[in-house]
């Protein structure tokens, strides 16, 4: 055998070296001279043999996933990095293949996750080594229905407080969603308990109706709009803008206004949203705070200085009269939410009066008034009206350009149902107006009447719905579909022949005019109105 000159052996060695990974410039600067690895003075077999003992297949790594969270319904991309990634075959989760596999490059690998039960799962990568199992699990979790995650654990830089981020986490839902419906951005809201009520500032008292605060609890947790509702998630549901403050490059940004609570309400409804109740509506701003103001970077823990406004909110001294300014321009509070104070008021569920005395939970207000209350102060007010217990109300159908509102949901809907449908008949030529009632029909997407769409939908209220039949025949199922689920109500309508020549009065036969039972089918069996 030939031996090779020191320098065809430094060739080999440069290049064998270059394959797995070292630059020539490492190899030149460990010894001496050119290839002298090992530092001695020489090149020569022990320079090579540490080359060659690297010599073979390299071994699959993954280093980390993201996200390490998802739903239980599967869909989650998770994307793997790690190192000799290129020759992936399948990825699988808990023990089952994943979709839309993309090997991107020997370090990155995607796919989307499979359907699974709630808990920790196993990653793998199969490639033609095997299976390597990631060193991570992936978290299967409950996913709020309608919503489309976001991020499952609270942002430690946004909620810093450990405290609030474990009560958060104890909530078992995700921190931060995206409403389907809506297309509205929203933070999770713990449960909790609070003192309700007189946070007075270093400039001004607290009112009379804000006074003996109270202990209040709330049991549930429930999501909160990140932002007031914009001029462009208004328009996309409506269909057109009330507000005054358009034409503006930024204007589809910026809160809606001129908004009642009456029209606030119409938007829910067709959504499957609702507004705050008082109580979770201070609660959100203060975010375990108990000052005037919510918490800022400079006062981590709230302020009752009212020069320090400016950090959090639109109001008078910053912005008057310019009007509003888009969502998120200023510091949110501990909780991930903006402009709780300024920018424009926001309406809650509750009708206005003066507080009930001693501790409450889960409380809604009274059952009945003439006004419903505002929250948060706006573009045009003075820092009294920002504070965290500053109390507003108005009428249910008053409009303004300082007035829009901010969405509320709770983390789980139940499916819709149907108990009724009246009148139970209508004409064979469709346009007869029907009320469907049942439960849980807000955010209806979907009325159909013996698989028909129904015309003319109007959801009135959580429990009533009425539309207009198509056409058909016979007895059919009237069905009404929520971003929640379905119902159907089997043989709850039918189809009745009518001349043309008539205006039905009565279809049935009035009982106590018809009183023979037998002439009473006969009358039915003719499948014509009886007046």
């Amino acid at each position: 055998m030939m031996l090779k000159s020191p320098n065809t052996l430094l060739l080999m060695v440069a290049a064998v070296a270059m394959t797995f990974g070292l630059s020539t410039s490492t190899v030149h600067a460990q010894g001496s001279c050119n290839g002298d690895i090992t530092g001695d003075g020489h090149v020569n077999g022990a320079d090579l043999s540490i080359i060659l003992g690297a010599w073979g297949t390299c071994s699959v790594a993954i280093s980390s996933v993201t996200p390490l969270h998802g739903s239980l319904l599967g869909g989650t991309q998770i994307t793997i990095n790690g190192s000799n990634l290129s020759g992936t075959t399948a990825v699988e989760v808990g023990g089952v293949p994943c979709t839309n596999l993309q090997v991107l490059s020997p370090t990155l690998v995607r796919a989307i996750t499979p359907p699974s039960s709630a808990g920790a799962a196993a990653i793998a990568i199969i490639t033609g080594q095997g299976i390597t199992v990631a060193p991570m699990q992936f978290l299967y979790v409950s996913v709020p229905t309608g919503v489309t995650l976001l991020e499952f654990d609270p942002d430690p830089t946004v909620v810093t407080d450990p405290n609030l981020r474990a009560a958060i986490v104890a909530c078992g839902w995700p921190w931060r969603v995206l409403d389907n419906a809506s297309n509205i951005e929203m933070m999770l809201v713990p449960a909790g308990t609070f003192t309700m009520g007189c946070s007075a500032s270093n400039a001004y008292p607290c009112n009379a109706d804000e006074l003996a605060p109270n202990q209040v609890t709330l049991t549930n947790c429930f999501y909160l709009g990140k932002t007031e509702v914009t001029q462009a998630q208004w328009l996309a549901e409506m269909g057109s803008n009330p507000s005054s403050f358009v034409g503006f490059a930024d204007s589809p940004l910026r809160p809606v206004e001129q908004v009642s609570w009456d029209m606030s309400q119409a938007f829910c409804v067709q959504n499957g949203l609702r507004l705050p109740t008082e109580a979770e509506w201070e609660f959100a701003y203060r975010a375990g705070t108990t000052t005037a103001f919510h918490n800022m970077p400079a006062f981590p823990n709230g302020t009752n200085d009212d020069n320090q406004l400016g950090s959090i909110g639109w109001y008078s001294s910053n912005n008057w009269p310019n009007g509003t300014k888009p969502v998120g321009g200023k510091y949110a509070n501990a909780l991930g939410l903006y402009d709780m104070s300024g920018n424009v008021l926001e309406w809650c569920q509750d009708w206005y009066d003066w507080y009930s005395l001693g501790s409450m939970t889960n409380p809604t207000g009274p059952t009945i008034g003439t006004r419903r209350v505002l929250r948060g102060g706006s573009w045009n007010t003075f820092p009294i009206s920002c504070r965290a217990s500053f109390r507003y109300s108005q009428s249910s159908n008053f409009s303004y350009l300082t007035i829009g509102f901010r969405v509320a949901r709770d983390p789980y809907y139940e499916p819709p149902t149907i108990t009724s449908v009246t009148p139970p008949t209508g004409s064979t030529l469709g346009g007869t107006s029907i009320k469907i009632t049942g439960a849980n029909l807000t955010g209806a997407t979907s009325v159909t009447v013996g698989g028909v769409p129904a015309t003319n939908v109007v959801v009135l209220s959580s429990t009533s719905i009425t539309a207009s039949t198509p056409a058909g025949t016979g007895v059919v199922s009237v069905a009404v579909t929520t971003p929640y689920g379905a119902a159907a109500l089997p043989a709850s309508f039918t189809y009745q022949f009518i001349p043309t020549w008539a205006t039905v009065l009565e279809f049935a036969p009035d009982p106590e005019v018809v009183t023979d039972p037998v002439l009473l089918d006969e009358i039915l069996a003719c499948g014509l109105p009886w007046r």
